[in-house]
């Protein structure tokens, strides 16, 4: 599937969680902006310190917690800044970092509408 198919929010995945969640729904997409803008941090510091293993770990962590969420285009990205530290390959990455830093703003629109 190409990236731009992929949705910036899985509905169904996030009904789900907020159905399991239900009260607790607000805190966790709380929690996961908030770790998501850190996550992302670190991926921009790792890039600019030439720092690939820091990269790796980084974007693994925002990929996975970006999927649990259901924020799908943001986890494809994320796997991709994985792929470029975990191949030792920093070429590209600045792109990368600047399309997760849009999409992660969707994400935080998309999911502030859903906490009203």
């Amino acid at each position: 599937m190409n990236h731009n198919d992929l949705p910036t929010i899985d509905e169904v995945a996030l009904d789900t969680i907020r159905e399991i969640m239900e009260d607790e729904f607000p805190a966790l997409v709380a929690a996961y902006l908030d770790e998501a803008s850190r996550l992302l941090v670190r991926c921009e510091q790792a890039v600019g310190a030439d720092d690939l293993g820091g990269l790796r770990h980084a974007a693994h962590a925002l990929k996975s917690s970006s999927a649990n969420i259901g924020a799908a285009r943001l986890a494809e990205t994320a796997r991709r800044l994985e792929a470029k530290g975990r191949d030792r390959d920093p070429s590209g990455a600045t792109p990368l970092l600047d399309r997760a830093r849009s999409e992660l703003d969707q994400v935080r629109a998309r999911l502030e509408l859903a906490d009203d």
